[in-house]
């Protein structure tokens, strides 16, 4: 794949582990040097499990080295 590394990237989840699916494509771009964004829109607080969901998240957004 071509990215254009000059451009900024920005992904809209609606909640956490939506990104899954795209993880590889986002730590590609942070990779070859582009500036890459993700915003969730919920916490993923479903039966209550919010907070847990926000800890993965950080988790996760470490890994793939999003700010």
């Amino acid at each position: 794949m071509n990215f254009d590394t000059t451009r900024k990237y920005v992904f809209l989840f609606a909640h956490p582990d939506d990104d899954a699916f795209i993880a590889g494509t986002m730590k590609t771009l942070i990779l070859k040097g582009a500036e890459v964004h993700g915003v969730w829109l919920t916490s993923g607080d479903y039966f209550g499990k919010g907070e847990a969901r926000e800890k993965e998240l950080a988790k996760a957004t470490a890994l793939l080295g999003l700010p």
